[in-house]
C-alpha cells in the first residue's frame, strides 16, 4: 500500500509539472510575449497545501535549471532575469520588482521550519512564514540567500554568497553572512 501511494504522489508530481509546462509553452507562444524560459524549468505546486501562482510580467528571462515551488504566489516584474540554479520557494508571497538581476544559485524563501518542540522531529514540525519584497533595479549576486519576512528596497545591490536575515533600505550595498549595509550607492 506505501509503495502505491509513494507512486501516486510521484506521478501527481510529474503532471504537474508537465501541465504547467504546457501552459507556459501555450500561453507565452499566443500572446507573443518576450518570455524566454530555459529547459529543464521546474514549476512544482504542492497539491496539499494549494496551488502556486506564477504571475510574469513580460519581457522576463529565466534560465535553466530554476526551481519555483510552493502553495502561494510569486510575482516578477518586467525586465527580470533569474540565473541558474536558483531556488525560489514561496509559502505566502514572494514579490520581485522590476529590472532585478538575479545571478546563478540564488535562494529566496519565504518560509523556515519550525525547531521548538524537541519531542517531535523537526520535519514533522510546522512552518512559519513571512512574505519577502525585492525591489525594483537589484542586483542580487551569486549565491545570495534571502530569507523570510525580508524587504530589499529599490537600487540596492546584495553581494555574492550573502545571507539577508534583515530589511535593507533602499539603494544600499550590502554583503556578508548575515548582510550588513557597507555604504550607500551613488
Amino acid at each position: 500500500m506505501w509503495l502505491i501511494s509513494r507512486l501516486s504522489n510521484m506521478l501527481n508530481l510529474l503532471i504537474i509539472k508537465l501541465s504547467c509546462w504546457r501552459m507556459i509553452k501555450f500561453h507565452f507562444r499566443d500572446k507573443l510575449w518576450n518570455i524566454r524560459i530555459e529547459r529543464p524549468f521546474y514549476l512544482i505546486s504542492h497539491k496539499n497545501l494549494g496551488l502556486l501562482k506564477l504571475q510574469l510580467v513580460p519581457p522576463v528571462r529565466i534560465d535553466r535549471n530554476v526551481l519555483i515551488r510552493g502553495a502561494a504566489t510569486v510575482k516578477i516584474g518586467r525586465f527580470t532575469t533569474i540565473g541558474r540554479g536558483t531556488t525560489i520557494e514561496c509559502n505566502e508571497a514572494i514579490t520581485i520588482g522590476n529590472y532585478v538581476m538575479i545571478a546563478e544559485n540564488v535562494s529566496i524563501r519565504d518560509s523556515d521550519h519550525n525547531f521548538d518542540d524537541i519531542t517531535r522531529p523537526m520535519r514533522m514540525q510546522n512552518i512559519s512564514t513571512a512574505p519577502v519584497t525585492v525591489g525594483n533595479d537589484v542586483w542580487l549576486g551569486y549565491g545570495v540567500v534571502v530569507t523570510k519576512g525580508v524587504t530589499i528596497g529599490d537600487g540596492c545591490v546584495i553581494g555574492a554568497n550573502s545571507v539577508v536575515t534583515r530589511d535593507i533600505p533602499p539603494y544600499s550595498v550590502a554583503v556578508g553572512a548575515p548582510a550588513r549595509i557597507i555604504r550607500k550607492r551613488g
